[in-house]
C-alpha cells in the first residue's frame, strides 16, 4: 500500500508541475528547446530545473548590445554592453546554450538601451536561475541564489528574524510600501567598478545610476521597516532589500570592492549587514563590516564632488 501511494504521489507531483517553453520578466525573454519545469523565488525571479537548452533570447543578442552572460563577477570585464567600460564580447554566451548540471547556474540577460542613449546603456536586467533539482516548497520561500560567481547558497525567507524589527513610531510616513516596493523588487545588479557599475545600472531596475541617490532610497526602505507597521505590511519590502544584500554579498564575494570613484560607490554595506542581521547569518554580517575603500576617504572628502549642505550629505551617504 505504501508504494502504491508514493507511485501514486510522484505521479500526482508530476503532473502537478509546471512547465513551458519560455520565460518573460523585466523585458527579457527566455525560449527554450523543449518544455521546462519553472517556478518563481520569494521575490518573484524565475527558475529552471536542469538540463535546459535556450535556443533564443529577446531581444535578440548582438556582439556589442543585449548581453547575457552565465555566473557574471560583479568586478573585471563585461559583456552586456559595449558602450560602458571594460567591454569584452567574449563573456557573452552563445545560442543555443546549454546548461552543465554540475552547479546552479545564473543566466543574467540584458536589454540595452537606444542607440544614442546616455548612460545608464541598459534599460533592463532580468535573472534565470538555473537549478539542479526543484527547490523546497517549490521556491515559495527560497531567495534567489545571488547571480554573481559561483557561491549559490540558499537563504529562506523563514528564517528572517522578523521579531527583531524595530517598530518605531513616525509622525510622517514618508515612502508608501507600494512605491518602495517598486523601486527594489526588480534585481538591483552591479556589474564593474566605479563608472562601469554606473554605465551598467539599468534603468528600470535601479531607482538612479548614481550610488548616492539609490543610497538615500536604501535609507528610506530600511527606515521604512523600522516603523511602526505590522510584519505583514514590510513582508514584500523586506525580501526585496534582503534580496539586494544577498546580491550585493553574493558580488562582494566574487571581487567587488566598492573601491575609489568617490560617488560612485557608497550605499552598499547597509544592505550587506542588514541582510546579514535578518538572516542572522554570520558570514554575511561579516563581509558587510569591512572597512571598503570609500569609508577611508569620508570625513575628508565629499563622496560626489559636489559642493552640498551637511544635511543632504548624511541624507545620501550611508556607511
Amino acid at each position: 500500500m505504501k508504494r502504491l501511494f508514493l507511485i501514486f504521489f510522484l505521479l500526482t507531483s508530476v503532473a502537478n508541475a509546471q512547465t513551458t517553453t519560455n520565460i518573460s520578466q523585466y523585458g527579457i525573454t527566455w525560449t527554450f528547446a523543449d518544455s521546462e519545469s519553472y517556478g518563481q523565488f520569494a521575490n518573484g525571479d524565475y527558475w529552471v530545473i536542469h538540463p535546459v537548452t535556450i535556443n533564443s533570447i529577446t531581444p535578440t543578442q548582438t556582439s556589442t548590445r543585449n548581453g547575457t552572460e552565465v555566473n557574471p563577477t560583479a568586478s573585471g570585464d563585461q559583456g552586456f554592453d559595449e558602450r560602458a567600460n571594460n567591454f569584452d564580447s567574449g563573456l557573452q554566451i552563445s545560442l543555443p546554450w546549454s546548461s552543465s548540471g554540475s552547479a546552479i547556474q545564473s543566466v543574467v540577460s540584458s536589454d540595452s538601451a537606444a542607440e544614442g542613449s546616455s548612460s545608464p546603456y541598459l534599460d533592463n536586467v532580468s535573472v534565470l536561475t538555473v537549478l539542479l533539482s526543484s527547490p523546497p516548497d517549490d521556491g515559495d520561500y527560497l531567495f534567489r541564489p545571488g547571480y554573481c560567481g559561483t557561491d549559490k547558497t540558499y537563504y529562506y525567507t523563514t528564517d528572517l528574524q522578523t521579531g527583531e524589527l524595530q517598530t518605531i513610531e513616525t509622525t510622517e510616513t514618508g515612502e508608501t510600501f507600494a512605491t518602495l516596493e517598486g523601486r527594489f523588487e526588480r534585481p538591483q545588479i552591479e556589474i564593474g567598478e566605479g563608472a562601469t557599475n554606473r554605465r551598467l545600472r539599468a534603468a528600470n531596475n535601479m531607482y538612479n545610476n548614481y550610488a548616492p541617490a539609490n543610497a538615500g532610497q536604501l535609507n528610506e526602505a530600511i527606515a521604512k521597516l523600522s516603523g511602526d507597521w505590522t510584519v505583514s505590511e514590510k513582508n514584500d519590502l523586506l525580501i526585496y532589500v534582503v534580496q539586494a544584500g544577498i546580491d550585493r554579498y553574493n558580488a562582494a564575494l566574487s571581487g567587488q570592492t566598492w573601491p575609489a570613484g568617490g560617488g560612485h560607490q557608497p550605499g552598499h554595506k547597509i544592505n550587506i549587514v542588514f541582510a546579514g542581521y535578518m538572516l542572522d547569518d554570520a558570514d554575511i554580517l561579516d563581509e558587510g563590516l569591512e572597512t571598503y575603500f570609500w569609508e577611508n576617504r569620508l570625513i575628508q572628502n565629499a563622496l560626489w564632488g559636489a559642493e552640498t549642505t551637511e544635511t543632504d550629505y548624511w541624507d545620501n551617504v550611508t556607511r
